[in-house]
Formats: C-alpha cells, structure tokens, sequence
C-alpha cells in the first residue's frame, strides 16, 4: 500500500526559504490517497484528513510546499520520519485557515473574499457577486465585483457588451471509388445520384480549417445586424442585389474518407438536356445551363436545396438563412466558370460585356 511524504517545508506560509527546506513526516501505508479540489488530502475516513492552505499542505506547526505518494516501505535513510498520522496535528491554525469562501462549492470562484459562479472561467453575464462577509477581505459587493473584473474574470458593464450566437462553418468532402462512366462529368453526376448525407455523414472528414463565420446578435428582432467573417475574421461584404454572394477563402482540404464499392456503376445514357455544369456545397447544387443566341452563347444558372422526403429526394428553390452562405459560394464558383469558360471559348480573350442572366 501506499505511503505519503511530506517535504520542503516552512513555519510561515510566506516564509522565502534559502535551501529545500525542512523534512516533513511520512505517513502510511494507506489503501489511497485523494486530492479533493485542491483543497484536501484524504487517505482514511477514520484518520481524517489534510489540509492545503494555498499551494502548501499543513501538519504540525509546518507548511509544506511538496508531497509525495510512493510504494513502501520507507528507506533505512527515511525510516525516522515514519510517524503516525495524529488527526489534531492537522488542525489548521485559525489565523492561517482558508475561509468558507475558498472552500470547493457552486460559488467559489477560487478568488479570496468574493463569492461567485464561474462558468467555462468566466462570470456568466447578470450573474451574482458578494463579498464574503466571514473574511470581510472588500468592503462591498462591488469592490468584489470589480476584483474580477480586474483579474479578468468578467467584464465591465457597458453597452458595448452584448450577446452572439455564432456559426462556424467547414468543408466536408467523402470521397466515391471505383465509379466507371464516360467522362469525368459523368462520373461527377453518378457521385452526385450516390451521394445520401443521411447515409453518408458518417464518412464525411471535416476540413481542418474553419472558412466562414456567422454571428447574430442574441435576441435581435431580425437579422439585420447579423455578419459573416471569412477564415481571417475580415468582414464579407454582401451584394445588395442578392445577399447571397460571399468573398472566396481558401481552405485547405481535409485527408479524404473513402467510400468503397465492390462493382462499377456504369453511366446511364440521358437524351434529355442537361446543364454544362453543376457545383455543389453540402445540399445546395447550382446548374448551369448553355443557350444558343442570335448574340452567341450565353448561360443560365439555376439553384436548388436537396431535401429528403421519405425516402426519395427532392429539390427545392427555397432556402433558409443558414443556407445562403453556401449558396453565395455556390453562386461565386459558377461566375469564376463561365468567366473561364467564355475565355477559354474566345482563345483566352473573354468577352467582360457579355449580359449573361442568373
């Protein structure tokens, strides 16, 4: 069984200690030793306990800066040092005893004096603060409030200060092996026929950087005061016309998941049309779409939801709020491809005047 060891140790907790210290005792053997919040040490419920005072543990007259817990028995050199552990020995002295504030609980804040609820480190907003009125360390609950304030703990009240919701967005990608079809189109459109995110999500890889940031204020009566920041947290800009388009960002891909199929799928022949082009993002497919004109060419682009009904899926051209960021990027990649396109078309000398209709 175990052994504790108590070593480094002083006769005042703010004693400035020129060497290692004074030995402390051992205690032991013990079925276990327990820290509890860093406030305690338990070894035997019959024994009693330790008290830590700070960063120090006390017995006897003694403040301890160490401890140890080793397998015994104790070395011949340690031997002296092996005493019994006597309960009235650990009686904190009450001009060095913790107060009830700095004891574990639902309010202690780990600050002396204040009484407070922390959540994830911080004081939730309205949240309560008093001062102890046992230690008396501040003279009022808001000289203890603004201790925290100070140590950065919360914030000062003003009217600056308000609350978000905030939704990050990522790239996700699953990858489809052993698809046999004519042209790479094709086999982009049997990867699209194949592709069920309620089937498949659990393949999906996120990418390893996040690319996009919405943030609402909390309780705001609509979205107006709503804003999108890019992987670098600068502002997007959004079009008036639309709202829809988003400034690009780059993101680098995430290793891919693989999805594997024993037996090829071979490209279905479609004589009906279909569009020179089809991105997607996630649920959102934008298509476009060649006209000939007595002007030339021009495209089209037409942009749908993908939603389940059952077990058949639907299209849809209506879109929630949370969807128009992925739309805006889907609306962005098919401008880049008709501008490439139409230059590719004309030996790299695109026509910039050319009025094609979204």
């Amino acid at each position: 069984m175990p052994y504790l060891k108590l070593f480094h140790g002083r006769e005042k907790p703010d004693e400035q200690l020129e060497d290692w210290g004074k030995p402390g005792p051992i205690f032991g053997p013990f079925p276990y030793f327990h820290t509890t919040y860093g406030s305690h040490i338990t070894f035997n419920s019959d024994e009693g306990y330790l008290t830590i005072i700070g960063d120090l543990v006390y017995y006897d007259g003694m403040f301890y800066g160490d401890w140890s817990v080793f397998d015994g028995p104790p070395s011949e050199e340690d031997r002296p040092r092996h005493v019994p552990f006597v309960a009235e020995k650990a009686d904190v002295p009450e001009e060095h005893a913790r107060c009830v504030c700095m004891e574990p609980g639902y309010f202690h804040c780990g600050v002396p004096g204040v009484i407070a609820h922390l959540e994830n480190g911080r004081l939730p907003p309205h949240a309560k603060v008093e001062r102890c009125d046992k230690c008396g360390r501040y003279p009022d609950d808001e000289s203890a409030y603004q201790k925290l304030v100070e140590l950065g703990l919360t914030w000062i009240p003003s009217e600056d200060v308000h609350l978000y919701d905030v939704h990050c967005y990522a790239t996700v990608r699953i990858k489809f092996e052993g698809i046999a079809a004519s042209t790479p189109q094709d086999a982009a459109r049997i990867a699209d026929a194949l592709f069920d995110w309620d089937e498949h999500q659990s393949l999906a890889d996120f990418a390893d950087e996040m690319n996009e940031y919405l943030v609402d204020v909390q309780g705001a009566a609509d979205y107006s005061q709503s804003r999108r920041f890019n992987a670098d947290f600068e502002e997007v800009k959004v079009c008036e016309l639309s709202a829809l388009m988003s400034s690009r960002s780059t993101v680098r891909a995430a290793q891919p998941q693989t999805l594997l199929r024993k037996e090829p799928i071979m490209a279905q022949q479609n004589t009906t049309a279909k569009p020179v082009h089809e991105i997607r993002l996630g649920r959102v497919r934008a298509a476009i779409w060649e006209n000939e004109t007595q002007h030339g060419i021009r495209h089209n682009v037409t942009v749908s939801r993908l939603y389940k009904d059952g077990n058949n899926w639907k299209d849809s051209t209506s879109f929630g709020r949370d969807d128009l960021p992925l739309v805006g990027k889907v609306l962005d990649r098919c401008h880049d491809w008709i501008f490439s396109y139409q230059a590719a078309s004309s030996g790299g000398n695109g026509d910039s005047n050319q009025d094609d209709s979204f």
